[in-house]
C-alpha cells in the first residue's frame, strides 16, 4: 500500500482521536468506536476486527487511531512529570 492510500485512513484516525472515540486498554489493546460500532484493536501487533484489516490486510483507521492515542497518552505522561 502506498502512502497515498494510507492518507485517508490517517485523516479519519485523527478525527477519531480528536472526538474521543478511542479507549486505550492494557497490553497494547484499545477499543475504537466508529459510527457507533466498537472495533477491538491490538495496536502493537497491528490487528483489528474490521473488514479492512481482516480481509484486506490493510492497516486500518482503527489501528492508526489507537496508535495515535497511545502516543498522545505517553506524551502526556512525560509532560506531567
Amino acid at each position: 500500500m502506498t502512502s497515498n492510500e494510507s492518507l485517508p485512513r490517517i485523516e479519519k484516525a485523527i478525527k477519531l482521536v480528536e472526538s474521543n472515540n478511542v479507549i486505550e486498554l492494557q497490553y497494547g489493546r484499545a477499543i475504537v468506536t466508529a459510527l457507533g460500532i466498537p472495533y477491538y484493536v491490538n495496536y502493537t501487533s497491528e490487528t483489528c476486527i474490521c473488514y479492512d484489516n481482516v480481509t484486506n490486510g490493510f492497516k486500518c483507521k482503527h489501528i492508526w487511531a489507537a496508535q495515535f492515542q497511545h502516543e498522545r497518552t505517553m506524551e502526556k505522561k512525560l509532560n506531567d512529570k
